[in-house]
Parts: C-alpha cells; structure tokens; sequence
C-alpha cells in the first residue's frame, strides 16, 4: 500500500511537471504555442545592413524605431511588421536573427527559444541542417527568424551569455 501511495505521488509530480513549459536543463523552452515565432527562409538580403548571425534584441520603441530604420526590419518581412503591429513593445520583446548562408543545402527553422538567465537563444527545428558535401555555390542566401517574448518571461534575464546587439546602442552585449 505504501508503496502504491508512492507511485501515485511520483505519477501525480510528472503530470504537474509536464504541463505548461518545458524546463531544460539549459534553460526554460517556450515553443509556437507558447510565443509567437516566424521562421523562413529568406534569401540574400543584399543592401540590407542587418546583423548577420547574432541575436537583435528590441526591448523598446527606440530600439524599435533603429531597428526599422536602419536595419529595414518591415521591408525585409511583412511579417515583422505583423508581429509587431500586434505585440506591443511595451509588453512584448522582440528577438530577431538573420543567418547568412551559400545558397547550396542549407535548411534553418526556428521552432522554439530557450531562456536563461543569461540569454535568449532562438533555437533550430530538428530538421534544420548545414550544407552537405563539400561543393558551396557562389550564390548567397539567408533565413530570418523572429520572436515576440512576453517581458515577463525574460524578468532577470541580463544577456551577457549570448552574441546579442542592442539596435542603436553603440556596443553588443557578449
């Protein structure tokens, strides 16, 4: 009997820890479900003077304002401009990434981001990949990812383990 008592307690602590948000060991996962993430692949952002690679994390409207100004944020994706018409930047972080790539195999999807204390990381879908074999095209092209995280999922979060910029601010935080 003690020993049911038991496996019912352990049962009932597994079903309490699967609801809601998955906690990993590197930090709290939040998927599509959760935030709103749009990931796509799209193509050589040629005269576009976006970040390459590195986490853009817009936390208000200044960095807003930089961001679609001088990066061209709503001209390379009407989809941020969406998001962003439908997350206010007084409630909502917006988290953005761009990966260049030779246009040859590369396949890159966002799917989820983890949260830690020290970062926010827009994770790859498992069936993202790098380029196969050995011949690269001399062709660029490139993927966006974009994320609007509520502020309070980030309370505490300083940035300081991750490869982010700041729009505007004259240094990232690395």
């Amino acid at each position: 009997m003690k020993r049911m008592r038991w496996y019912l307690c352990l049962l009932a602590f597994c079903i309490v820890s699967m609801v809601g948000c998955k906690q990993a060991e590197d930090g709290t996962v939040y998927t599509e479900d959760e935030v709103y993430i749009h990931s796509y692949e799209c193509g050589y952002l040629y005269g576009y003077e976006i970040p390459k690679s590195y986490h853009i994390v817009i936390e208000t409207g200044e960095q807003l304002e930089y961001a679609i100004q001088n990066y061209g944020i709503c001209e390379i994706s009407g989809k941020c401009k969406e998001m962003i018409e439908q997350h206010s930047i007084d409630d909502y972080t917006f988290v953005l990434r761009y990966d260049e790539v030779s246009s040859g195999g590369y396949y890159y999807h966002v799917d989820r981001v983890i949260i830690k204390p020290d970062s926010v990381l827009l994770k790859n879908d498992k069936k993202s990949h790098s380029a196969r074999g050995d011949a690269q095209p001399q062709v660029m092209g490139g993927f966006f990812h974009m994320a609007a995280i509520p502020k309070e999922y980030l309370e505490g979060c300083d940035y300081s383990g991750m490869n982010a910029i700041f729009p505007g601010e004259t240094e990232s935080k690395e």
